[in-house]
């Protein structure tokens, strides 16, 4: 018996001194140890010293047995259990689950559990012992990168109204993240003094927040004079965050004048070049902005910058579009577009009325075309067609259409060669003129020359 002692005697030892090493580990790291009793609601039999980040005493939670269970949000505590149960049907030995615990200050931390059973020497569970790791900084990290890309498309969708849809992503942005404001600003160079100037253009407000969209302040502000530390972070893309107590003094005054406590800024770039800026106020209380809130908002950044490419190049194509038709308008030219692959032609308005046809539809069969050509110019036209499409070279024909009347008139088509998206060449694209009356004037003139030849 004795001898049975002395040989437990350093096993309990050893055992005590690694229990002692794994303690020392745990405090050090922001991993927290527990060791639960394997009946209904967990009581903790169990904690490491470190649990006290989170509030909690760990003698404490050990002398009341505190049940773990209460200490999980009601909303993960069905899953967990249901994840439990599968994984032990499928003959896994150690659980792992993601939850949020409450701390004993009421918030709520997101973690990582991983938790093993021990057996008795029957075989039944005697206790779980777990490792749980906050990851709320990678939840939130994931949590925003998702509400940015999944905002961003409603403002790169070309249909849609960007003002509306960056008011929209501000609004999620905010909501999201918890801010008390989102605003843009865009940059403009004052066209006397050359300064670098902005001007708020959006703003999103949590209920209870002041509006500062209206403020003239921001409007037509100096960004040079009054905040010359943000043009030099700006042109290098890198962003502006901080408590405002802690900036310049030159910069505090208008901050503070807002109520921003802290903010975060990150510049919106095109063409590698500061555009404006998206913004963060805290307002009701300082804030520490995570990184992944700032990877958030330069994510929208990015995706605002492409929009506002975008939108302006549609303007322009918008533009030149009109006034593309305007000017076919003024002329009475119809416009055209041919694909020979497939035998349809697009045609506006006016091209439909010079061949007397319905133009409800805007596309048009290449047989509706031939059906009005002058039999005695259908071959040297589709010459004239073929040998544009093959050598790229300008097309340039006059021929005949006969209307379903009878009456005979000149068109005139000019056009160039197309490609598709692969760089094929494609087909034909141009105009079409209604030359009748000066092929009229031509015929006068032959005849009065005739007619003059004819009676010296």
């Amino acid at each position: 018996m004795n001898r049975r002692s002395d040989r437990a005697g350093p096993r309990v030892a050893a055992d005590s001194t690694q229990a002692e090493i794994l303690a020392q580990i745990f405090e050090r790291t922001s991993a927290v140890a527990f060791k639960w009793a394997a009946t209904e609601g967990w009581p903790i039999l169990y904690a490491s010293a470190n649990v006290a980040s989170w509030g909690y005493d760990a003698d404490d939670l050990c002398r009341r047995r505190q049940l773990f269970a209460e200490l999980i949000h009601p909303d993960d505590l069905r899953r967990i259990l249901i994840e439990a149960e599968q994984q032990c049907e499928q003959g896994i030995e150690g659980n792992r689950h993601q939850y949020r615990l409450r701390t004993a200050h009421g918030s709520w931390l997101w973690v990582d559990d991983q938790t093993w059973v021990e057996h008795d020497a029957a075989g039944s569970e005697l206790t779980l012992n777990g490792v749980v790791v906050d990851i709320s900084e990678s939840k939130r990290t994931e949590r925003a990168l998702h509400l940015a890309a999944s905002a961003l498309p409603a403002v790169l969708n070309e249909r849609t109204d960007t003002g509306a849809a960056i008011e929209e992503l501000m609004a999620r942005l905010g909501s999201g993240a918890g801010a008390d404001r989102v605003y843009l600003f865009e940059h403009y160079v004052h066209a006397e003094s050359g300064e670098l100037m902005i001007t708020q253009r959006h703003e999103w407000c949590r209920a209870g927040v002041q509006a500062q969209i209206n403020n003239p302040e921001l409007q037509e502000l100096s960004l040079q004079q009054q905040f010359p530390r943000w043009v030099e972070c700006f042109r290098s893309g890198r962003a502006i965050f901080g408590a405002v107590k802690d900036f310049p003094a030159s910069e505090r005054e208008l901050l503070q004048g807002q109520s921003i406590q802290s903010l975060l800024v990150v510049p919106i770039m095109l063409d590698e070049q500061p555009w404006g800026f998206l913004g963060f106020d805290a307002v009701q209380q300082p804030r520490l902005w995570s990184v992944a809130e700032q990877q958030m908002l330069q994510i929208a950044a990015l995706g605002l910058g492409a929009a506002i490419v975008q939108a302006r190049s549609l303007a322009a194509l918008e533009s030149g579009e009109e006034r593309l038709r305007l000017t076919l308008q003024a002329a009475g030219a119809g416009a055209w577009q041919w694909d020979p692959r497939t035998g349809q032609s697009q045609w506006n308005d006016q091209h439909f009325r010079l061949l007397a046809l319905d133009s409800r539809e805007r596309t048009a069969a290449n047989a509706q075309w031939r059906e009005r050509l002058h039999p005695a110019d259908l071959a040297a036209v589709e010459k004239s067609l073929a040998y544009s499409v093959e050598t790229g070279k300008p097309l340039d024909i006059e021929y005949r259409i006969v209307l379903a009347e009878g009456e005979v008139r000149w068109l005139h088509a000019l056009g160039n060669r197309w490609r598709d998206d692969l760089g094929e060449p494609a087909g034909l694209i141009g105009i079409v003129l209604d030359v009748t009356e000066g092929r009229r004037i031509e015929d006068r003139l032959r005849l009065s020359t005739a007619v003059i030849e004819a009676t010296r």
